[in-house]
């Protein structure tokens, strides 16, 4: 359990402004899945804004989460899943990001 909540908390650090629309409290917790949802500028724009500024700092936040999931999934016939796509791609301005965390129950 408490690796599937540091796991989680990692996605939350990767977006300083997301919204978390599920609670914890209740009969179905933990949710099979998550989601995460940002209103920022998009994955498009972000890469563009990275590509022509000098980066001092490398977040490996995704890099370090994707490793974790592949190593839980590999003892694992249920995977776990983590998916990243557009929030609102009709928006052109702030598409944002959406991030789906699905765990299933027998990894908590």
């Amino acid at each position: 359990m408490k690796r599937i909540l540091l796991l989680t908390m990692v996605f939350f650090s990767i977006f300083s402004h997301a919204q978390f629309p599920e609670g914890f409290e209740g009969a179905n917790f933990p949710p099979t899945g998550w989601v995460v949802e940002d209103n920022g500028v998009g994955r498009t724009q972000s890469k563009n804004l990275k590509s022509s500024m000098p980066i001092e700092y490398q977040s490996k936040g995704m890099t370090l989460t994707a490793n974790r999931v592949e190593l839980l999934n590999n003892s694992s016939k249920q995977k776990m899943q983590v998916t990243v796509e557009d929030a609102f791609p009709e928006d052109e301005i702030y598409p944002g990001t959406r991030v789906i965390v699905t765990i299933p129950n027998h990894f908590v």
